[in-house]
């Protein structure tokens, strides 16, 4: 999961409002001045969840800048708000920092006060005005005022409390080890050491971590909305199923979002049984996957009396070379004054195949099924050095983690079929 989201959260699952929001969004961004010419916007919904997601997306940049970049533009919530007709909140979270901001428009485009805190300072029982370092005593209480000159995504921006000097992608505010854009400050985003965690050790119980973030504005936005945290977090705003549309693609984008929607708010069929942990630091991840490919993973996993996971894990260490020989991937932090962001290709980490399956080098190829618009979810148990590096691949070619992990079974689905356990 990236460390970093931000966008709006639209209290509707009506495809209808899409194109209204897409225009409002347009005419806002070209109102601040930012160019929508190689701008995306997204919609996402997911099944259980009253909201739908909108964020405005640059293929060009990473994670962290999108995220800084709705920062920046959190009043663009009253156009959605009134595009749609109901109510919106923009926000953004970095999740690697620990900090996160929320603010909520009526649907009159009526704004409420925005609210930021930071989950360390939730820990001592306090809601902290970044802006201005000022404990507040509740949610709603915050007066921080959004940048008034914003920037174009992925064009250099100027980060007032921290630095009065203009900055450029991927390049940190000079002298301030807080910044949240320092690399040196905070730790790769691929990893799963939480830099708050490092900060104070006490922190370090899931438990603890939970209700902190369910104290933090996103997660009181999901109480009140009735769905735990993470399924705003991870699968709504991080959903690896999304449409993006360009602002400039020409006509209405009502068909494509309807589609879209049909698929993602169909009933979910979840088709996995559940992996067994075969290491301590074996961790559950939840990937989607075309129906015929997830019925044919689980069938070869019960043929070779293997985890789910444990096909994905081999799949992952014998297609990844191949992979990153294909992908050119951005860096997770680009060098410092390095404008436009340039992606290469990597030398893919060190092979380290499961013990118990063995694929042959070789095999017969197989006919690949048609793809059809049914998906399954598969939960699995997964090494976190492969989800570290899923996460790192991720981040580096701007594709979710389902896609990744369908293309690495793809390549070697063949040696899949004629493997051997023991």
């Amino acid at each position: 999961m990236s460390n970093f989201h931000g966008g709006f959260f639209v209290r509707s699952l009506d495809p209808q409002l899409a194109e209204p929001v897409r225009r409002a969004l347009a005419a806002g961004l070209r109102a601040c001045d930012v160019d929508t010419r190689k701008l995306h916007v997204s919609f996402a919904a997911i099944r259980d969840c009253p909201v739908i997601h909108v964020a405005i997306r640059n293929h060009l940049v990473d994670p962290r800048d999108e995220a800084a970049f709705h920062r920046e533009h959190l009043v663009l919530g009253a156009d959605v708000a009134r595009a749609a007709a109901t109510d919106v909140w923009a926000y953004y979270c970095d999740a690697q920092a620990g900090r996160e901001t929320l603010q909520h428009f009526g649907a009159d485009g009526s704004a409420g006060a925005p609210v930021a805190c930071a989950w360390l300072d939730l820990a001592s029982g306090l809601v902290i005005d970044l802006a201005h370092d000022q404990p507040r005593h509740g949610l709603g209480e915050s007066d921080i005022v959004p940048d008034p000159r914003p920037r174009g995504l992925g064009e250099p921006g100027i980060n007032h409390a921290l630095d009065a000097r203009p900055r450029g992608l991927g390049e940190s505010a000079v002298g301030d080890p807080a910044s949240d854009t320092n690399p040196a400050a905070e730790p790769n985003p691929a990893r799963p050491s939480d830099p708050a965690i490092q900060r104070d050790p006490t922190l370090a119980d899931p438990a603890t971590i939970d209700r902190i973030r369910d104290a933090a504005p996103l997660g009181q936005l999901a109480a009140a909305l009735g769905v735990p945290r993470h399924r705003l977090e991870r699968d709504l705003a991080l959903t690896p199923s999304r449409l993006d549309i360009g602002f400039a693609v020409p006509g209405s984008c009502t068909d494509s979002v309807t589609t879209h929607f049909s698929g993602a708010l169909r009933p979910l069929i979840v088709i996995s049984p559940a992996d067994r942990r075969l290491a301590p630091t074996d961790v559950e991840e939840s990937l989607y996957f075309p129906g015929w490919l997830g019925e044919e993973l689980v069938a070869l996993a019960h043929r070779l009396h293997v985890n789910v996971g444990t096909l994905a894990w081999a799949a992952w260490e014998a297609a990844k070379v191949q992979l990153y020989r294909m992908t050119p991937l951005f860096d997770d932090f680009p060098p410092e004054g390095s404008l436009p962001p340039a992606a290469r290709v990597r030398a893919a980490p060190p092979s380290k195949p499961p013990s118990n399956l063995v694929l042959p080098a070789d095999a017969p190829l197989l006919d690949r099924p048609a793809d059809a618009r049914d998906k399954v979810m598969l939960t699995m148990m997964i090494p976190a050095r492969m989800r570290a590096e899923l996460n790192s691949f991720a981040i580096g070619c701007d594709k979710p983690l389902s896609w990744i992990l369908q293309q690495a079974i793809l390549l070697v689905r063949h040696r899949l079929h004629a493997a051997t356990s023991r």
